[in-house]
């Protein structure tokens, strides 16, 4: 064979050994591309970096491509960070696509639902997506926000199972008196604030929170605080998704008030008899047991130490049964009166949708028991949404319907009942509270100064009947090329069914007997019976809002332009009608306001309000990088008499993107972008209610009386002058992100100075009235929030992000008129909570001991007992100043983990729940001194001539800690904390075994937490600083109406076909 022919035989079989090698080489790889909320992901580019073969993701998000052992696939789609991955043995591969961290230029819903690019707003906003607000499956939508955002604090009244009740502020206050809260937007529909917990967070896409003036003025009045829109989840192109989500979480208290179980009781329901032939040995006052417990010998004497033996409480039953306990201290009595209280949430939604329509279906039910034992609440939430393009126009329909229903007993009432519980005692022996034999019933229950805890869940209870309804439609017109319009009609209506009962009251003969000639005499508890009552309200509001919006946008030359015109009609009307009656006919649990004795209480309030606005919104870019931003607004409102109801306040910001302008920064690879800009905004707000301003009548004191009708004016004048209150806010702030926008920071700085305050001040008498309503207040605000996201570690299966929120906030009282001081409504009737001038507000005004001008208390010479002061002492604000939150997620392959963290400082907060636990001695701070005999620490007396001089020794033998004299400062604390509010693990399956499970896209498993670490100051031994007594601005105090604070476990499934 000639040597040609054999080297082209050997060069053929070399090409044919590499062609059948790198075929065996070679395979199919298959594999899923979905998101980090384990959604599909569409359309995504997979290509083969070695030889650029590629291909793109279906619908469902696979995809099925060659490639061999070694070589890399890159994946790459709109929106999501770019991801290679090396091909190894397996043949399947899950591929998680991170959002891409480009927030700086991305698109953002401003308000009315106008789309502007994020680098050209001249005002700082925040966003925060799904997966951020339902990683720790909250009830309440407040609970997925908090310590997401700088600027913002949200406070809940409670830990109860209803999670109506919250408080959000955005930057401080500006109302003395009237609402500090944001607006709410719901879909482009503004809604009732506690419409937030009615809302099913598993179907909403995202928040914008609007924190300035100039970012919230043109929804008017009433977003002069702020605005959250809230945007709801749209279907987009592919084949319809079906998510299943269930979990279940179970919450346990965390922090308990501090209790002593050193020493028994100071009261005389013991029948030890020490207790009834006592006589004090120094004021032979025989029936007093003082606190102080030396010189009384015997264990079985009131308020002595634990020492094991056996004690007789309570009154003997009828047959002559006595309940006898070891004479010790029962830890943890107080942890297991309450109840674990569990959740259970159970959703399903539907998404579908092609090139010109969007279908979206959701139902939600939610299961809970409280931890107050007997709570119940239950909830179920539907959700329709739909749209369609029809050429240049377009049709948007939204539905949403969610019916509660919340069962809960009188909580401050049984809170109360426990703190009066003796330390010795077994709290769930008197569970049974019909059992005269167990001596749980208010006959034989031990304690003659209380009724039975357990008594008051079953017997007195509140049951509320909540329905929303909120529904919207939406059409658009694209009429040419630079014009739309946009007509938005919108509707949310609600009502709320109150039922409050509580059973009678039937003391037998021998208990009341028994109560007023053993006892101590004169117990005014037992007073024979009381009948039972009802109290029965139905409230109804219907909120009516249309929107017409018609957009100009052209560009010329370099000048892009957009001009917004629109109109805008908010009306509100509102209804309460209520009966009831506190001497129902005692007919065996039976509860109607027709079987009573005497007049029913009825009462019927309408109110109806409305108010319209015209605007205008202007914006100019230049190139893309210079922007100017203008807009003005002309409201009328009902609220106010003729002459002052049309008010204007316009608005102009700008921003600057340097980045794109100076030239070293063009293709920096340390600077990525970086912007600056301003805004300055005049807002109105309106804080009275309807009517207000008119001379109106109610029913008088004691009428109707039989036939005779009579009305009366109110006792506060009508001040036909009045006008909207006016804030003038300015904002200076950038953003700046580094190394590829993994580092950025945006930092704000703002001012806002709020006139023409709507304060009360008082008039004479002889005019008939005793105050009215003007214009004089005048109220600073100023802070610094700066926002930094980092991302340290991205690589391709691990990625590490940190955001961290700080805000410092601080604000003045300038004017209050010819006053000093205004008193803040307060619900607890306790605490001070005032506005004073030169202060910050509001400020916590408080009764304190009496002291010399160095500060020293001053103590009776006689008796050592300090006595109260006559004017009430500063002690701060309840706002915080310092805010800190802390968030980070961190995903490695199929697993992420995330949590959130809160610091919250700078202010004091005052703790009702210590008052009652001292006036009942369980508190730990009355086994101080081993209850003996003491001088109060720095202490004078005064001396005749009038001077001051260190207390001789004078000792106290009526310990009392001032309480019950009416001293309340030494139950305020600071209201700092730290709390580790959400943290949660995730992981999804991988495709092999999904694959595996027909229909079936991803599934995920997720263990949840909420509140798992409190910390706070050693001198708050009460509750969590965060709870508040009510959604007012009187803030800073709590009692024993909240439950104490809780932590939550729980795990959640999630399943998408």
């Amino acid at each position: 064979m000639k040597p040609l022919r054999l080297i082209q035989i050997n060069i053929f079989l070399l090409i044919f050994l590499f062609i059948s090698f790198s075929g065996i080489a070679q395979r199919q790889i298959t594999g899923i591309v979905v998101n980090a909320d384990g959604n599909s992901v569409p359309s995504a580019t997979v290509t083969v970096a070695e030889t650029k073969e590629a291909t793109t993701t279906n619908d469902q998000g696979r995809f099925s491509i060659k490639a061999a052992t070694g070589q890399h696939l890159e994946i790459s789609s709109v929106g999501y960070d770019n991801y290679s991955v090396s091909v190894g043995k397996s043949n399947e591969l899950n591929i998680i696509l991170q959002s891409s961290n480009k927030e700086l230029s991305e698109v953002v819903v401003t308000a009315l639902g106008i789309k502007r690019e994020k680098r050209s707003l001249g005002y700082a906003t925040a966003q925060i997506d799904s997966k951020d607000l339902t990683s720790s499956q909250p009830v309440n939508l407040a609970s997925g926000i908090m310590g997401k955002v700088s600027g913002m604090n949200i406070n809940l009244v409670n830990s109860g199972v209803n999670p109506d009740n919250i408080r959000i502020t955005l930057r401080g206050n500006r109302s003395f008196l009237g609402n500090n809260q944001p607006l709410i937007v719901v879909d482009g529909v503004p809604v009732d604030n506690t419409y937030l917990a009615q809302m099913n967070p598993d179907v909403v896409e995202s928040i914008n929170v609007l924190k300035g003036a100039t970012a919230s003025a043109l929804y008017g009045s009433s977003a002069a605080n702020g605005v959250l829109l809230i945007t709801t989840k749209s279907a987009r192109k592919g084949k319809p998704t079906i998510t299943v989500n269930s979990s279940v979480s179970f919450e346990k208290i965390s922090l308990i008030p501090q209790f002593q179980e050193e020493f028994g009781p100071a009261s005389t329901e013991f029948l030890g008899n020490d207790a009834l032939s006592y006589s004090d040995p120094r004021t032979f006052n025989s029936g007093y047991v003082p606190y102080e417990n030396q010189s009384l010998g015997s264990p079985f004497s009131l308020g002595s130490p634990f020492g094991g033996d056996s004690v007789v409480i309570g009154i003997p039953s009828p047959d002559g049964k006595i309940q006898k306990l070891p004479y010790k201290g029962r830890p943890g009595e107080f942890q297991r009166f309450w109840n674990t209280g569990n959740t259970y949430q159970n959703g399903v939604s539907y998404l579908g949708g092609d090139d010109k329509s969007a279908f979206l279906l959701s139902a939600q039910n939610i299961t809970r028991t409280g931890i107050l034992p007997g709570d119940k609440y239950n909830r179920n939430s539907f959700g329709f949404k739909a749209s369609r393009q029809y050429g240049a126009f377009k049709a948007t329909a939204n539905a949403s319907y969610s019916s509660s229903h919340t069962s809960q007993g009188n909580l401050y009432q049984a809170y109360l009942a426990v703190t009066n519980i003796a330390p010795m005692v077994p709290y769930a022996s008197y569970r049974d509270v019909n059992s005269p034999y167990k001596f749980s019933d208010i006959n034989t229950y031990y304690n003659a100064y209380g009724i039975n805890p357990y008594w008051y869940l079953k017997n007195q209870r509140d049951n509320a009947y909540r329905n929303d309804l909120l529904g919207s439609f939406d059409f658009s017109l694209d009429a040419t090329k630079w014009m739309n319009i946009d007509y938005l009609i919108g509707l949310q209506d609600y009502s709320i069914n109150d039922v409050a009962t509580r059973a009678a009251f039937n003391f037998s003969p021998y208990a009341i007997w028994m109560a007023n000639n053993t006892l101590g005499g004169n117990m005014s508890i037992f007073q024979g019976t009381t009948p039972p009552s009802l109290a029965n309200s139905t409230i109804s509001d219907n909120k009516f809002y249309s929107s017409l919006k018609i957009t100009l946008h052209k560009k010329f030359g370099d000048i892009n332009t957009q001009l917004i015109l629109g109109n805008i009609i908010n009306q509100d009307q509102y209804q309460l009608l209520s009966n009831g009656s506190t001497t129902l006919l005692n007919i065996n649990d039976f509860y109607n306001v027709n079987f009573r004795q005497g007049v029913p209480n009825v009462n019927q309030t309408m109110s109806k309000m409305r108010n319209y606005g015209n605007y205008a919104d202007l914006t100019l870019g230049y190139r893309n990088f210079l922007f100017l931003h203008a807009s003005g607004r002309m409201d009328a409102t009902s609220l106010l008499n003729a002459d002052n109801r049309n008010y204007f306040y316009p608005g102009v910001d700008a921003s600057v993107v340097l980045s794109d302008v100076i030239p070293a920064l063009k293709n920096s690879k340390t600077i990525s972008f970086l912007k600056i800009r301003g805004a300055v905004t005049k807002t109105g707000n309106i804080n009275v209610s309807p009517y207000q301003v008119q001379t109106v009548f109610s029913s008088g004191s004691g009428f109707p009386f039989g036939q005779l009708p009579g009305l009366t004016t109110s006792t506060s004048a009508t001040f036909p002058g009045l006008k909207p209150e006016f804030t003038l806010s300015k904002e200076v702030g950038g953003e700046i992100g580094f190394l590829e926008n993994r580092v950025n920071l945006q930092f704000s700085y703002f001012q806002e100075n709020t006139t023409n305050e709507t304060v009360p001040i008082d008039v004479s008498n002889a005019t008939g009235f005793t105050q009215s309503l003007i214009n004089v207040g005048e109220m600073d605000n100023k802070g610094l929030e700066l926002d930094l996201n980092v991302t340290p570690v991205k690589r391709n299966n691990l990625r590490w992000d940190v955001g961290i929120h700080f805000t410092h906030y601080q604000n003045k009282v300038v004017s209050l008129g010819a006053i000093n001081s205004l008193k803040i409504s307060d619900p607890s009737g306790i605490t001070n909570s005032y506005a004073v001038v030169g202060k910050s507000y509001p400020q916590l005004l408080l009764t304190d001991f009496a002291r010399d001008s160095i500060g020293q208390l001053i103590v009776n010479a006689n008796n050592g007992q300090p006595s109260r002061a006559n004017t009430l002492v500063d002690y701060g604000t309840t706002n915080p100043t310092y805010s800190l939150g802390i968030n980070t997620s961190l995903n490695y392959k199929r697993f992420t983990l995330s949590a959130v963290a809160e610091y919250k400082g700078g202010n004091v907060i005052y703790n009702g729940t210590g008052l009652y636990m001292d006036v009942f001695n369980i508190s730990q701070r009355f086994a101080v001194f081993d209850r003996s005999r003491f001088s109060y620490p720095n202490s004078v007396i005064k001396e005749p001539n009038g001077k001051y001089v260190a207390n001789p020794n004078n000792q106290i033998y009526d310990f009392s800690l001032g309480a019950p004299g009416g001293v309340n400062s030494i139950y305020m604390t600071s209201g700092a904390y730290w709390s580790l509010r959400n943290a949660s693990i995730s992981y999804s399956l991988p495709t092999n075994i999904t694959d595996k499970l027909k229909y079936v896209q991803n599934i995920s498993v997720s263990l949840v937490g909420s509140n798992l670490i409190l910390i706070v100051p050693k001198g708050n031994i009460w509750t969590d600083p965060s709870y508040g007594e009510s959604t007012g601005n009187a803030t800073g105090s709590n009692s024993l109406h909240q439950a104490p604070p809780t932590r939550t476990y729980g795990a959640d499934l999630k399943i998408v076909f």
